[in-house]
């Protein structure tokens, strides 16, 4: 943990590399990667083994029988491959034999690429924590692995948990030396037990003695919903592949999928919320639509609970369905994208609806929540469609009435939680990127953080009683990726950077194919700039502020920027060989900005009453005039060689379209059929300005990239579709045309539940 903290990944983990000494200090040792060395030939996991590395020169050596299968491969290799070391290390602690040997080098390889270790072997007195934790250090896939080493304190620490019926069977003992490791694992752990803190007006802000993860798989697992009773949880998986709903009881058991026999496409996603279980525990609210549905939306269903059953349709068009304490009402959201969302209130039936908060264009309007007592919802605001900044919280009564703000914020403010006493639970950052659960007292006092730590916490819910609370822990992988535009075999993507630098919205110069990106790497996110394969990244710029959606001008000279630097939203220019910013013009900016091919205006869409609209402010002087289309319109890119502006025109949901326009409004490509709905997407010419990349990102289906050429018989081309934990942040083009540049975003999560003293 210490090293995998300052960057530095060992590549050689193994038992001869780790040394206790007479004081018991444990040393880790020959850092650097392992250096070739005299080796015991009748033991074959002991041998060196040279395989080769895609992004690195020369040879990377490891020892066969602990390398992770990407070494294995001869792949790029991260901290991942440390995590699935320390796997086979503490499986030969417990056992007393290698987790992967073979008669020779290219059988023990076999036996990690293609064979499961033999859990049978671990001693019936092995905490269920510590079978958790080597299931998950020795995932094949990389992405379902544990994602950082420093979650291995949870589940050593978990010694209470009886071992299963079969493993009491079992014969077998812990050898002192684990013993001694997992004595040092649990005093580490026992540090993360959250405790009783005095708020300052005397209330007691709301304690947990104990916290641990509910699921530990390698699945993508979100948008929990916890019974009234505390008993059991409902959440969305994609263990299956597809995106399921499935529940878990809190005290034992496995979980059971309730929706993989019925004909339903379950929402991938819980950007507008989550699932929601009815006061009597015997429903569950889903956004789902039938398989195979020419349907552009997505309805609310319910799912018989906690067994499963047959699922009916309950409300059209409608997500984030909630039940009113009493059970009789409810709430949902009716999405209208980039045209706003609206938040109904309807009879327990469905019947009788009403708007509580109406749809504003560029507006999105998501997770609804009751307060106790019945007499308000609240609900968060957001211009971007990823619940990015600015995210706020409001509530509105009931009944109807003036929405009135709750917490205000430049950075994000989500998932409201009131709870029984009239204070609120949320997730928010105003110190940084990642999001944390904090609390406020019915008082107002000052907020306080409830989580620190690696990942954002988000999606909190809580039992009636306020002893257990769910929340989603999200580590998110966002990598700048390149995609090679062609239509023949399977489409390849290239990691251009790693995943952990936190890169998103690339753009390339016209006059170097550098890469210009936002980046968390530094801890906030800024501007960077790198070559045009990723390799040699350095920071643009360094505010504290949230900077991001960069675009180059057309002679790559200057770097138009979105940013809150100042605490207000605003359009920025920077030199791209970096100095100090300038402010542009102060506005709200729902998407990309897009230069026009002289380099004398820029381009963005801003909210507005009805549907978002076009702006064009003049960047020598910051005169900002509307640009007019037909109807409402976002995600502009202006044409590199042409007076021709793509946007998206949002007609309804599940109905956004690519249309054209001059600079002076007037229609282009007019004869150009509709052709695929981009709902929720962004454009980006090709250098020869003969062809867009469109990309769509429906709020419940999985994101897909378009290759649109107006001028041919073929205009519209579907180069690929993404899977659902998946969302596309920024795309660009190399210089040649060959390939797009994508800001990847994959979120990796698990369900952590915080419980309360008796």
């Amino acid at each position: 943990e210490a090293a995998h903290e300052r960057g530095i990944v060992h590549r050689d983990l193994k038992p001869g590399n780790v040394k206790v000494k007479p004081d018991g200090t444990v040393k880790v040792l020959d850092f650097g990667l392992a250096k070739a060395a005299p080796a015991d030939i009748s033991d074959p996991s002991s041998r060196q083994t040279p395989t080769t590395g895609e992004t690195l020169e020369g040879i990377v050596l490891g020892t066969a029988g602990y390398m992770s299968p990407e070494q294995a491969r001869g792949q790029t290799v991260d901290k991942r491959t440390d995590i699935w070391a320390f796997g086979c290390v503490l499986y030969e602690l417990l056992t007393g034999q290698t987790a992967f040997a073979g008669a020779t080098i290219s059988d023990t390889i076999a036996a990690i690429l293609e064979r499961e270790a033999d859990f049978s072997k671990l001693p019936s007195t092995t905490p269920s924590g510590v079978r958790r934790l080597l299931r998950r250090c020795l995932a094949k896939d990389p992405r379902r692995r544990l994602r950082d080493i420093g979650d291995a304190h949870d589940d050593l620490d978990d010694r209470g948990s009886s071992p299963t019926t079969e493993d009491q069977h079992r014969t077998g003992r812990l050898t002192q030396s684990a013993a001694a490791v997992l004595a040092v694992g649990i005093g580490i752990g026992s540090a993360g037990v959250w405790l009783i803190r005095q708020a300052p007006s005397g209330e007691m802000q709301p304690s947990f003695s104990r916290v641990f993860r509910l699921t530990t798989t390698p699945a993508h697992e979100f948008g929990p919903a916890i019974s009234r009773d505390g008993k059991w949880v409902a959440y969305l998986s994609d263990a299956r592949g597809n995106a399921d709903v499935w529940v878990k009881f809190i005290a034992g058991g496995e979980p059971a999928n309730l929706t993989a026999s019925t004909d339903l496409e379950i929402q991938v996603r819980s950007a507008i919320g989550g699932l929601e279980i009815s006061p009597d525990g015997t429903s569950i609210a889903v956004q789902a639509r039938a398989r195979g549905s020419s349907a552009a939306t997505f309805d609310t269903w319910l799912i018989p609970a906690p067994l499963g059953g047959t699922p009916r349709r309950f409300v059209e068009t409608a997500g984030a369905l909630r039940w009113s304490p009493d059970g009789t009402r409810i709430v949902y959201v009716r999405p209208g994208e980039t045209r706003g969302d609206a938040i109904l209130v309807a009879e327990v039936n469905g019947g009788n609806p009403r708007e509580v908060v109406s749809a504003r264009g560029g507006w999105h309007t998501h997770w609804p929540a009751w307060s106790s007592d019945g007499k308000f919802v609240y609900f968060f605001q957001t211009i971007a469609t990823w619940n990015g900044e600015p995210s706020e919280i409001f509530r509105v009564p009931a009944s109807g009435g003036e929405p009135e703000i709750v917490v205000r914020t430049t950075r994000r403010a989500l998932f409201p939680l009131p709870t029984a006493d009239g204070g609120l639970f949320y997730a928010a950052n105003p110190n940084g990127v990642d999001l944390d659960l904090w609390w406020r007292s019915s008082s107002k006092n000052e907020p306080r953080r409830f989580t620190t730590g690696v990942g954002e916490y988000a999606e909190p819910r809580m039992s009636s009683d306020g002893r257990r609370l769910v929340s989603t822990l999200i580590e998110y992988r966002r990598a700048l990726v390149s995609v090679p535009v062609a239509f023949e075999g399977s489409t390849r993507f290239r990691n251009l950077t790693d995943g952990f630098g936190g890169d998103l919205e690339p753009c390339v110069s016209p006059r170097t194919g550098r890469i210009v990106f936002s980046s968390s790497r530094s801890g906030n996110r800024n501007l960077w700039t790198a070559d045009a394969d990723g390799s040699n990244p350095r920071p643009l710029t360094s505010d504290a502020a949230i900077e991001e959606r960069p675009a180059f001008s057309p002679d790559g000279h200057e770097v138009a920027f979105v940013a809150d630097r100042g605490g207000e939203r605003g359009i920025w220019v920077v030199n791209s060989d970096g100095g100090t910013p300038r402010r542009l013009a102060s506005t709200p900016v729902l998407d990309t900005l897009t230069w026009s091919a002289d380099g004398q205006r820029i381009a963005y869409a801003v909210p507005a009453v009805d549907a978002p609209q076009l702006s064009i402010v003049t960047v020598n002087d910051g005169t900002v005039h509307r640009l007019p289309t037909p109807n409402g319109a976002h995600s502009p890119s202006w044409s590199p060689h042409a007076d021709v502006i793509a946007y998206l025109e949002p007609r309804g949901p599940g109905r956004t379209y690519l249309k054209f326009v001059n600079s002076r409004g007037q229609p282009v490509y007019s004869a150009l059929p509709d052709g695929p709905a981009v709902t929720n997407g962004f454009l980006a010419w090709a250098p020869d300005g003969k062809r867009l990349a469109a990309v769509g990102v429906p709020g419940s289906a999985n994101a897909s990239i378009w290759i649109v050429e107006p001028d041919s018989s073929q205009p519209f081309r579907k180069l690929v579709e993404l899977a659902g934990e998946v969302r596309p942040r920024g795309i660009t083009w190399t210089s040649d045309g060959s390939s797009l540049i994508l800001g990847r975003q994959e979120a990796l999560s698990d369900l952590v539940l915080f419980e309360r003293p008796e």
